[in-house]
């Protein structure tokens, strides 16, 4: 009887490899079948399989929820200006109009390679628990530690995080109403917080309202420069003054009126300055200025008013708040004023002169007719018809005869001395006096 060597199993004639361990008897090493079944192997296959398939599905998912890709997603919606790749990869709440004007933060601010680099840069920090991009002015992004994410990876949030803006002045309306991410917005128009925004820069358009009446206005945000609205409420006040008043001519303040488009305007220029308004802002204004020079109306072309925004200056009012004016000078033509103030202040001398000659009159014609003689004397002396102009009208018949007796000289040397008048008597427009003089000749 045979026996194997190996396990001293009993062994059939002519067999060479034992069937109850597998030694080879001829030296040869055969591994036996220890009876595992096509089953195990498939599902040992399987299992390897599955495995396998784990550790790559940990790896990808690892991969999709680093915040490797979010900022690399981030950089390229920056560079891009995609909005919308912006919105899907911050995790607070930002609108597509944030996100545009947060790119034109970013070009105005340090500009897309510097934020790029700045997001390079947060890949490169290992163990991150927080860490953010700062300008100096805002903060532009923060990524946080945040828990786990299905109990085996780090979750991070990264952020926009937002800035509150306000107004350093308070405005004279009653309200501004606007538009932002599609709900209606409404603002006092006082320092109160005006809107919580991402660094951006913005432009709200609106409408300021003053009682009944409404404006087209504006809130521009540049957080580039300051956390801190710039506001066009939609509207101007104009302050005017004038100075016709205050020059030589006699024109006194209530001789001064006004017309705005075409309507006559309370204005009441024994103050400094007098304030019209509130206009449209982008309408012309047409202002005529009407000044009464002894009782003439007198007007120039009307001064039209449509200043630009970066004429519109800021005013306080009385009670604290503010208000946009710009200054103008009402214009008059000083020439046509004084010409005719002159005109009348001529005539009301004549007429009180006359009113004066009048009272007096036969003293004046008195005076009147002894002038006259002695004018004649003068007129002889100097051999000059123009001594008598005054009294004589010329081309007539004493003015004639006159300037025949200077030529002929029939009076030279002629003094006359001793003048007198007397007999006045008044006709109608008619005055009678007799005049005695006595003459001597050289």
């Amino acid at each position: 009887m045979k026996y194997c060597s190996n396990c001293g199993h009993e062994l059939s004639e002519g067999v060479t490899i034992c069937p109850n361990c597998g030694h080879n008897l001829e030296g040869k090493r055969t591994v036996k079948n220890n009876g595992m079944s096509k089953k195990n192997k498939s599902i040992i296959i399987m299992a390897a399989i599955l495995i396998l398939i784990v550790i790559i599905a940990l790896v990808v998912i690892s991969q999709m929820l680093s915040p490797e890709k979010q900022i690399k997603n981030i950089s390229q919606a920056i560079e891009e200006e995609n909005a919308g790749l912006l919105v899907e990869n911050i995790d607070n709440e930002i609108s597509e109009t944030d996100a545009e004007a947060y790119f034109a933060y970013i070009n105005e601010s340090e500009g897309k390679d510097t934020m790029s680099e700045d997001l390079s840069s947060l890949m490169e920090t290992d163990n991150m628990v927080y860490d953010e991009v700062n300008d100096g002015m805002n903060t532009l992004l923060t990524i946080e530690e945040n828990g786990k994410q299905y109990l085996l990876f780090k979750n991070y949030d990264i952020k926009i995080p937002k800035v509150s803006v306000y107004s350093y002045e308070d405005f004279n309306i009653d309200e501004f109403t606007y538009d932002y991410n599609g709900k209606e917005r409404r603002w006092n128009g006082t320092t109160d917080k005006i809107v919580d925004v991402i660094p951006g820069i913005y432009n709200f358009e609106g409408v300021s309202k003053i009682g009944e009446e409404e404006y087209n206005g504006a809130i521009n945000v540049d957080l580039t420069n300051d956390t801190l609205a710039s506001f066009n409420p939609g509207y101007f006040k104009i302050n005017l003054t004038e100075n016709i008043s205050y020059s030589s001519i006699d024109i006194d303040f209530d001789d001064i009126a006004i017309k705005v488009n075409g309507e006559d305007t309370p204005a009441d220029f024994s103050q400094y300055e007098v304030t019209i308004g509130p206009f449209k802002t982008g309408e012309e204004v047409s202002i005529e200025t009407i000044v009464n020079a002894s009782g003439k109306q007198l007007t120039d072309g009307a001064q039209v008013v449509n200043p630009e925004q970066e004429d519109i200056m800021l005013e306080y009012t009385s009670n604290g708040l503010v208000e946009p004016v710009v200054s103008l000078e009402l214009e008059h033509d000083e020439d046509e004023i004084r010409e005719v103030s002159d005109e009348q202040m001529n005539k009301e001398m004549k007429e009180s002169a006359r009113k004066d000659f009048e009272e007096n009159l036969e003293d004046n014609a008195k005076m009147f007719v002894e002038n006259y003689i002695y004018s004649l004397e003068a007129m002889y002396l100097f051999e000059d018809i123009n001594e008598v102009e005054e009294y004589i009208e010329e081309g007539s018949g004493v003015y004639n005869s006159l300037s025949n007796n200077i030529s002929s000289g029939t009076f030279d040397g002629m003094y006359i001395h001793s003048v007198s008048t007397s007999n006045y008597s008044k006709d109608g427009n008619v005055i009678t006096l007799t005049a005695n003089s006595k003459r001597e000749y050289d």
